[in-house]
């Protein structure tokens, strides 16, 4: 009898326990959007170290607001195909995925969409600009080896590009002076 009591509770109880839970939003609409990020933050509870807020939203701002105004339409139309690439592989991840999975799982995605949008046609001047604005902020160490495997695949030297980025940091400071 106390097993069916028992038994009849979870029945009852378990559907009304999912109904109350806070409902998962969908931010598909969002893609195309820096506030896709923030969306998706929303749903995933990361924090400030997860890739959402740690990464994806602040790059994507960045490029938005001091990237995409410097460059030639062409170069703004990447960047707008790439954002929506990238933010298309997540909205495909299992809502299930950990915070670390979801920031390999993003990390990952870089490399696939950057090629697959034609990040190799784009003007050496294009890619030494957005590696500048990259690097200077990059923690990530995976995300740091991705952009150097992207760079290798389109046949540049990622050591130029990294040289070219200190060179550049250098006579920015001497002129600061």
């Amino acid at each position: 009898m106390t097993r069916r009591i028992i038994a009849l509770a979870v029945f009852i109880l378990l559907p009304l326990s999912n109904a109350l839970a806070a409902p998962e939003t969908s931010c598909t609409a969002l893609i195309g959007n820096c506030d896709y990020y923030l969306c998706e933050e929303s749903n995933a509870h990361c924090g400030d170290s997860g890739y959402f807020l740690n990464f994806g939203y602040p790059f994507c701002t960045r490029f938005v607001k001091e990237l995409e105004p410097v460059v030639e339409p062409p170069q703004q139309a990447w960047l707008k195909r790439v954002a929506a690439c990238l933010q298309e592989k997540v909205d495909f991840f299992p809502k299930s995925l950990s915070c670390g999975q979801i920031e390999d799982d993003a990390v990952a995605s870089h490399y696939e969409c950057y090629i697959s949008t034609g990040f190799c046609e784009t003007p050496l001047g294009f890619k030494l600009k957005l590696f500048r604005m990259i690097y200077q902020t990059m923690t990530n160490e995976k995300m740091l080896d991705t952009a150097f495997r992207i760079l290798e695949h389109c046949g540049e030297d990622p050591l130029e590009f990294e040289r070219a980025y200190s060179s550049a940091s250098d006579n920015a400071r001497q002129n600061a002076q």
